[in-house]
């Protein structure tokens, strides 16, 4: 289960740091506001991918717990 902890930490803050790109870059009109735009949508891709994989292992992970305690 510790495994789990840094592609959680991660996640939330790839998550944070693309929503906040994304808002700064939205909010300018500039040409210049492009590559954060970019930045901002990877980021955010990658939190939601880093989080769905934690959920997937977490939930594969308990699964086998039950499985193994025979509940």
């Amino acid at each position: 289960m510790r495994d789990f902890f840094t592609p959680c930490v991660c996640g939330v803050l790839f998550l944070f740091l693309g929503a906040a790109l994304l808002t700064n870059a939205g909010s300018s009109s500039q040409s210049s506001a492009t590559p954060f735009l970019l930045l901002g949508a990877v980021l955010l891709s990658c939190g939601i991918f880093a989080l769905w994989y934690v959920g997937k292992c977490w939930w594969g992970w308990r699964k086998e717990y039950r499985r193994d305690r025979n509940e």
